[in-house]
């Protein structure tokens, strides 16, 4: 199975070898275009649209050349015998240009997207055990860093959507872990989905409650505190009513003792 990973360093693998490295794409116009072709191979993409993608607020004079020197050299990238056996190849006409990967290939970024949206089927039926791997999969790809310090419109937009399934997907595993009687590892999985966005509700009620599964209701009243805080401050607004709802849950809950 050829795989192909976008986040961390970028990577083009089959079983037992590794292909392409990160220092293979030479620049960052050439990871930007290998990782936009992979994502967006389901139909070609025109050269106005890859050039509004390399050069997004002022293309070169001689635009149309170093787009071809660019596509040359990231076919030459992918040119080893093993890939182009496996069906591995930039296929080109004279306006468009489309990627082609083999069925079943494993590209990381598709393979999160996918297993996130397993796992919350899972839990949405209740089935924490089978949400655990997916959801831990997801999470440990999306946890990874998509083209850094790439500043073009299209990899932030797709850093930002990154960003925010990863708070699903930290969520996720928050719940599995609190289904199971880890109540610690889910207020760390909490608080770090509260790092990547603090005004999601959702991370704040499950601190809350994982704090209070752990016994630490003070910690679960300081968690809403805080959150009320932040929107007061930031937005002038209250929690919800779920949320506030927790809240008097949790406040008049008997103690239990701190699970480990």
């Amino acid at each position: 199975m050829v795989r192909i990973y976008l986040t961390g360093p970028l990577a083009v693998e089959v079983p037992g070898a590794l292909l392409v490295r990160e220092d293979s794409f030479r620049g960052r116009q050439a990871r930007l275009l290998f990782a936009y072709l992979v994502l967006q191979r389901v139909h070609a993409s025109t050269r106005q649209e890859l050039v509004d993608l390399l050069w997004p607020d002022d293309p070169p004079p001689a635009w149309d050349a170093a787009l071809s020197a660019l596509l040359s050299r990231l076919k030459r990238t992918l040119g080893h015998p093993a890939l182009e056996a496996e069906g591995v190849r930039l296929e080109a006409t004279q306006r468009q240009h489309r990627m082609r990967l083999p069925a079943g290939a494993f590209v990381d970024l598709e393979v999160a997207d996918t297993g996130l949206d397993l796992a919350e089927g899972h839990l949405r039926r209740d089935d924490s055990a089978a949400a655990f791997g997916p959801a831990t999969a997801a999470l440990c790809i999306l946890r990874r860093p998509f083209l850094p310090g790439d500043a073009s419109p299209w990899a932030e937009a797709e850093q930002r959507r990154l960003a925010r399934r990863r708070v699903r997907a930290l969520q996720v595993v928050a719940q599995v872990y609190l289904a199971h009687q880890e109540p610690l590892v889910a207020v760390e999985l909490a608080a770090e989905a509260l790092a990547c966005d603090a005004f999601q509700e959702e991370s704040h009620r499950l601190l809350m409650r994982a704090h209070a599964a752990a016994g630490n209701r003070a910690g679960a009243i300081k968690a809403y505190r805080d959150l009320g805080a932040l929107l007061r401050r930031e937005l002038d607004t209250e929690p919800s009513e779920e949320t506030k709802l927790l809240y008097q849950e949790l406040a008049h809950r008997t103690p239990s003792p701190s699970r480990r």
